[in-house]
């Protein structure tokens, strides 16, 4: 699988064609998410402190981004960031342009990798289905450095 921007393809073992994927149609386990995970908060959006609020004796900032550009899948996501210890964030709340509620990440559980706190467990639940969410688990963080021409649409399927 290859994201470059807001462009997907698929390469299937045993196919000669490459799949394009539409926004609609990235869908791993219940939910949408590759659009959640993906989402470049520094580069598409502008943040702003929104508000401060205490949940369960901690403390966090509650942060307001809006889209830089049309084309972003969320128009605002408020993000709710540890006001202390590592400034990690706690949730994050993705709306549409009509300012309806899509999507809420939790971000469950962090863990060392090579000295450096990471995502371990995401939590994904879809606010328009009932019932609807995906965990996502992140492991085995490392640095591998890797040939520039193998992102390329072209070199999909030619890997091993």
């Amino acid at each position: 699988m290859l994201k470059e921007n807001t462009n997907m393809w698929l390469y299937i073992p045993g196919t000669r064609r490459l799949i394009r994927v539409a926004p609609s149609q990235r869908l791993l386990g219940e939910t949408s998410n590759g659009d959640v995970v993906g989402a470049s908060f520094r580069k598409n959006y502008d943040a702003k402190i929104y508000g401060e609020e205490s949940i369960v004796g901690k403390e966090y900032w509650i942060l307001k981004l809006t889209a830089k550009y049309p084309s972003v899948t969320y128009s605002s996501v408020k993000v709710w960031m540890e006001k202390y210890a590592g400034n990690k964030p706690f949730k994050s709340e993705f709306y549409s342009r009509s300012k309806r509620l899509l999507k809420t990440a939790y971000y469950k559980e962090y863990k060392f990798y090579e000295g450096e706190l990471k995502l371990h467990k995401l939590l994904l639940v879809d606010a328009l289905m009932k019932d609807s969410y995906t965990w996502m688990r992140f492991d085995d963080y490392r640095l591998e450095v890797l040939d520039a021409a193998i992102f390329q649409k072209e070199s999909l399927g030619r890997l091993n």
